[in-house]
């Protein structure tokens, strides 16, 4: 089957060798989270734990669980004999490609589709820039990718195994990325849809496998912190990205930074972190609630730029290149809307504006292929309503945060999806012409 689809894979590994190659001459490996995972990866080698700080600084109890364990553990393996980034690199060049392969084993039929599936991927820059990145997003992808193939493979052949392996990539995925744990709950009512449909008590019991992952890692944490949660992670983005963001568009960058700064300073006079995080969290939820609706749309917003977002950041940063203007494209866009990012696009370098421009546009109708796919009855029902509830959830769960770095755990997905929705179009098109 793999032979069917030489030409994409060729592209596929030629554009990753060289953004391989470039990379080891650019050196831009880090992005602000990178420092995080670094650190935690040293702290476990030398200390035993995955504290994402410095250990001879004043202890921060929210730094034990900000980082899960799951990439700092892949940087401990990937570098053990050595200090350069180069063996990580490969490692996740390594899972890109196996990746790809695994996209193509999912939704790869005929021959001719190679040419839909080369075309969008010449439109995913980032599937090229995180494997040269210190960054979890591959790694978080291939557990991903592999888990919709463990699943895909059971629709066909009814083998349990599959399901088993299934959810233990799923636990694999929230060890790695704590954004997942929001859909181990979803993933247990869609097992149970699962066993009306096809009367498989093993399809519940399987469900259970996330959610008993999850109580037990949560429960460990409690032991390092006194709460209970998977990750503090949340309680960092709730202020930092939801609340503060939202109030940027309506009250400007000051007065929404006075805001978050005045609810640290009132919480950080709580010496226990549970209680920290729940002033943390009382003090956002008060705002965002009270302001329901405004918030909701805010945050639709950035579950629809999820798809669309051409991975600016993304492209400025592996390349080195200088940004024009003293606030990003996402600053802009809170603060005055269309008509600001129009004035930032005006300072920034053509050519980029224009291969920016291609990849939003093409990323639309990457989109709509990928919807009209969720209603092709052509495909297995069951499997589209899995890739519906999974992208559907971390977008959601991404919210105001919404960029082609949080899409790209799934990016395969929507590019295999929308490939063979085009080549179907594109085939009863030929029939209707002939």
């Amino acid at each position: 089957m793999i032979k069917k689809y030489t030409p994409f894979l060729a592209v596929f590994v030629v554009l990753q060798i060289l953004f391989l190659l470039l990379q080891t001459g650019l050196e831009n490996y880090y992005l602000r989270d990178s420092f995080d995972y670094m650190q935690a990866a040293d702290n476990f080698i030398d200390e035993g734990v995955f504290y994402a700080g410095d250990l001879s600084e004043a202890e921060e109890i929210h730094l034990y669980t900000k980082i899960p364990p799951g990439y700092p553990l892949f940087l401990t393996i990937s570098r053990l004999f050595t200090d350069s980034q180069l063996p990580v690199m490969i490692l996740q060049a390594i899972l890109s490609i196996l990746s790809a392969l695994l996209m193509l084993k999912i939704f790869g039929r005929d021959r001719s589709e190679n040419l839909f599936f080369v075309f969008l991927i010449l439109f995913i820059p980032a599937q090229f820039i995180y494997p040269n990145l210190v960054m979890s997003e591959t790694l978080f992808q291939f557990s991903l990718v592999l888990a919709g193939w463990m699943l895909f493979s059971y629709f066909k052949t009814e083998n349990t195994r599959y399901v088993w392996a299934f959810q233990l990539l799923l636990c694999l995925g929230i060890f790695i990325k704590p954004v997942l744990y929001l859909f181990a709950f979803v993933n247990l009512g869609f097992f149970i849809y699962l066993f009306f449909r096809h009367r498989v008590r093993l399809l519940v019991i399987s469900g259970l496998v996330p959610i008993i992952f999850i109580i037990i890692f949560s429960s460990f944490n409690q032991q390092k912190t006194g709460k209970f949660h998977v990750s503090s992670i949340q309680d960092v983005n709730l202020i930092d990205v939801n609340l503060f963001y939202f109030l940027v568009q309506d009250e400007g960058y000051d007065a929404a930074r006075a805001t978050t700064d005045s609810i640290y300073q009132v919480c950080d006079q709580n010496t226990d972190y549970n209680e920290y995080s729940e002033c943390l969290n009382d003090a956002a939820k008060e705002i965002l609630f009270s302001r329901l609706l405004e918030y909701g749309i805010f945050h639709i917003k950035g579950s629809i730029r999820f798809f669309i977002d051409p991975g600016r950041f993304d492209i400025y940063n592996f390349f080195g290149l200088q940004e024009m203007g003293e606030k990003g494209l996402r600053y802009r866009l809170f603060l005055g809307g269309v008509k600001e990012v129009w004035n930032y696009l005006k300072e920034q370098n053509t050519f980029i504006l224009l291969w920016i421009f291609a990849i939003a546009m093409i990323n639309v109708l990457k989109t709509i292929g990928f919807v009209f796919f969720i209603f092709n009855r052509r495909y297995n029902l069951d499997f589209r309503i899995f890739l519906l509830l999974l992208i559907g959830t971390i977008s959601f769960a991404t919210g105001p945060l919404g960029a082609s770095r949080f899409a790209l755990p799934v990016a395969l997905f929507i590019l295999g999806s929308a490939a063979v929705q085009y080549h179907h179009w594109y085939q009863r098109f030929i029939l209707k012409k002939s």
